[in-house]
């Protein structure tokens, strides 16, 4: 027997009759058809049975439990005796009557494994019929092709294979609901030489429903399928590698695909399967093609959380030691007027009650949720940390010794809806702990932002000496998850000062800024919080200035910044060192001196440092650079140090 012809049938009662007369109408007739029933429940195998009854050509077997085409498609291949095969789907049928004996007489005067045709398309929902796509154009005449010629792997029902080249690679369906077909014609064509198109409408293809991808099994099982056909495609013996690019694209569109979760564990197995193709494919395609495909799952997990949780806005709250203060920065939050936020509260290793009533609040409200650390491990850990578990469409920071107004979360949610925001700046107020009042600063004000309020703009529209002078810390900013996501951005850890690294990364990608002209955060000055501390700690100052300047380095900014960037960094290190305890002055005097040299001697900026830092911090830098030692350093550094020992 030479041509074995497999059928998956399911409930196909109305379209049965026509695919099999199209082969009995073939002039071609030395042939079987192995019609898989997967336990249809209509009268499918009653039409059979009428008009094909005792028709040695028809073997029908029956599946016990539903398995799918894929699993039925295999079992077919099983019992196949002849020795080509070809695939018929129950809704469709062959066009040419002649087509099976061009084909079969083509493959056995060529002795290939694979002969192909072109094939026609049917949108039943419009009537409409083409034959051939943009994908799979008409070839109007006999081709000889190679596997790598054929495009995508699609389509395989246009095609006739030899049974001995599916046996010899053991090439079958997997058991997938969605996609199996392109990880089987994946696998042929990957192992597959040369083989003949020929120049006749050979199939017709109902055109499937695009939402049944909708369904979650669909739609996991078809990211799999991606996953299986690039692991083929970057096999080492693969010979159908240039259409990788087509599949990238192809694979690219799943993020306008519609998708309906029901269950926080279906939504955690997409995110592995992308998590697992995005590691696969890391180091084995272009680096232009892995940030796309990364910025797509980017923005596919960020619109699944959000659809799914339906959650505006997460708020990190870093905890460390705030037992007085934390009921109040709890209660603004709880009562914001936008109700859809989640609070995820990080408690880094507290040592008084501050964990305690972490638990007691999050008993009261189910939106608050608490991740423990054993041991202190610095806010900006404590930050990134959070950052791995937010869900919400927007993220906002607050420290836990502040609170933010009642109408803070809602209005700035609205406005950066409106607009589209990769990042909104917002007004803090102080409030002085010890005199209980409140005051304004031009720092907090963000007065570098006035004239830019309820508009859209980037840092290339803020002057450069303005660009380092606006307010760095996290929480005077409501951020777009993705693009925090999409930047990858985290704050350095173990090391205070760590939001100005943040925010320059922050500042310098995003596309899509604004400003507004509202108080709603209040910041607490308090005695014993990190920024009143002047203990060994403001040491970390030194190393997150070398990590600043390092970064406008690499990032090719620093030309652009050099004056300002190089007097914020003096100035910066002045004013810390004029407030550390004194008896640590002699430490920071010598880790100073130590990066001086090396921006002098490594980085070559010498000649930058001396023409263009201000009077008092050219004189400061002067001073610790020429001194031999601590005590040298103070006798010439009273002028500008204010006498301060």
């Amino acid at each position: 027997m030479l041509l074995s012809i497999i059928i998956p049938v399911y409930n196909s009662e109305k379209t049965i009759k026509k695919a099999l007369d199209s082969i009995f109408e073939q002039s071609f007739n030395d042939f079987e058809i192995i019609c898989v029933d997967d336990c249809s429940t209509d009268n499918t195998l009653n039409v059979i049975d009428e008009y094909f009854h005792d028709n040695e050509k028809i073997k029908i077997l029956s599946n016990d439990t539903q398995l799918g085409s894929a699993l039925s498609r295999n079992k077919g291949l099983k019992l196949a005796e002849g020795k080509y095969i070809s695939f018929l789907d129950s809704d469709d049928y062959l066009v040419d009557k002649y087509s099976l004996e061009y084909m079969i007489d083509t493959l056995e005067s060529n002795d290939i494994d694979m002969v192909s045709a072109n094939i026609e398309f049917r949108n039943t929902q419009t009537g409409k019929k083409s034959v051939g796509n943009d994908l799979f154009p008409v070839i109007d005449k006999k081709t000889f092709l190679s596997g790598d010629d054929y495009g995508m792997p699609w389509y395989f029902y246009k095609n006739v294979f030899r049974k001995g080249f599916l046996d010899k690679h053991n090439i079958v369906f997997p058991d997938l609901c969605r996609g199996q077909d392109t990880v089987f014609f994946s696998d042929v064509l990957s192992k597959l030489g040369n083989y003949i198109h020929l120049p006749i409408v050979y199939y017709s293809y109902k055109v499937p429903n695009a939402n049944k991808l909708s369904v979650f099994d669909n739609y996991y099982d078809y990211l799999i399928s991606f996953y299986d056909v690039f692991k083929l495609l970057l096999s080492s013996d693969c010979a159908f590698c240039n259409v990788l690019g087509e599949v990238i694209k192809k694979y690219l569109d799943m993020e306008k695909r519609e998708v309906t979760i029901k269950s926080e564990d279906e939504l955690l197995k997409i995110i592995g399967i992308l998590k697992k193709i995005e590691y696969f494919l890391k180091d084995k395609i272009s680096m232009k093609h892995y940030l796309k495909i990364r910025d797509m799952h980017i923005d596919l997990i960020t619109k699944l959380k959000t659809d799914f949780y339906k959650i505006k806005v997460s708020v990190i709250v870093p905890v460390y030691n705030v037992e007085e203060y934390l009921p109040v920065c709890l209660t603004s939050l709880i009562k914001q007027s936008l109700h859809d936020i989640e609070i995820i509260c990080v408690d880094d290793g507290s040592t008084d009650n501050s964990g305690a009533l972490l638990d007691f609040y999050s008993k009261k409200d189910d939106r608050i949720k608490v991740i423990k650390n054993q041991s202190n491990m610095s806010v900006g850990a404590a930050r990134n940390k959070a950052m791995q578990y937010i869900k919400g469409k927007y993220t906002f920071f607050v420290d836990s010794d502040d609170w933010i107004d009642l109408d803070c979360l809602k209005t700035l949610y609205e406005k950066s809806e409106e607009l589209n925001l990769d990042m909104l700046f917002i007004k803090l107020i102080n409030y002085d702990d010890n005199e209980n009042k409140f005051y304004k600063t031009d720092y907090y004000d963000q007065t570098k932002l006035k004239g830019f309020e309820n508009k859209i703009f980037d840092y290339k529209q803020i002057n450069n000496k303005a660009l380092l002078e606006l307010t760095i810390s996290p929480y005077s900013k409501l951020y777009s998850t993705k693009f925090l996501k999409k930047i990858d951005v985290q704050f350095p850890e173990n090391l205070i000062h760590e939001d100005n690294i943040f925010y320059f990364e922050v500042i310098f990608n995003a596309e899509r800024i604004s400003f507004c002209n509202n108080y709603f955060y209040n910041r607490r000055r308090r005695n014993n919080s990190i920024t009143t501390t002047y203990d060994d700690s403001m040491i970390d100052a030194i190393s997150i200035e070398e990590i600043t300047l390092n970064y406008f380095r690499e990032n090719n900014l620093y030309e652009d910044y050099k004056k300002p960037l190089l007097n914020q960094i003096c100035n910066f290190l002045k004013e810390k060192f004029e407030l550390i305890d004194t008896k640590y002055k002699p430490e920071f005097y010598n880790k100073t001196k130590i990066l001086f040299e090396k921006i002098n001697n490594n980085y070559n900026l010498s000649n930058d440092m001396n023409s263009l830092l201000k009077e008092e911090n050219l004189i400061f830098y002067k001073s610790v650079i020429n001194s031999e030692n601590y005590d040298l350093f103070i006798s010439k550094a009273n002028s500008v140090l204010g006498n301060k020992k």
